[in-house]
């Protein structure tokens, strides 16, 4: 099913493989040594929009190559992990970080 996957088929966008660097893998503070606040703001940003700019052409029930998720549980992934750090900056700890209800419906 090349074109509607995150394999890069079909001449769609892909998460695989693309030659710009990524912050997957990598250890949030090694982004923030030295950065500072407004360039690691700024980073997060780009990077969210550039996930969401290779998500985009993918149908939400395909397969992730590199483990058993769909599109859509990667999406939903990364929304909890940036909310749940947005309510750690914000001043949330523990118990106070409430996790969002994942919707039934990807498209929601």
């Amino acid at each position: 099913r090349g074109g509607d996957g995150l394999d890069g088929g079909g001449g769609h966008a892909s998460i695989v493989g693309r030659p710009r660097r990524c912050l997957v893998g990598r250890s949030p503070r090694a982004y923030a040594r030295g950065m500072e606040y407004e360039a690691y703001v700024l980073t997060v940003r780009e990077e969210t929009e550039r996930f969401l700019e290779a998500l985009g052409p993918v149908v939400p029930e395909a397969a992730v190559p590199t483990c058993e998720w769909t599109a859509a549980d990667l999406l939903w992934h990364v929304a909890e992990v940036q909310h749940h750090w947005a309510a750690v900056v914000r001043g949330a700890h523990g118990e106070a970080v409430v996790a969002p209800e994942r919707p039934s419906d990807p498209a929601d």
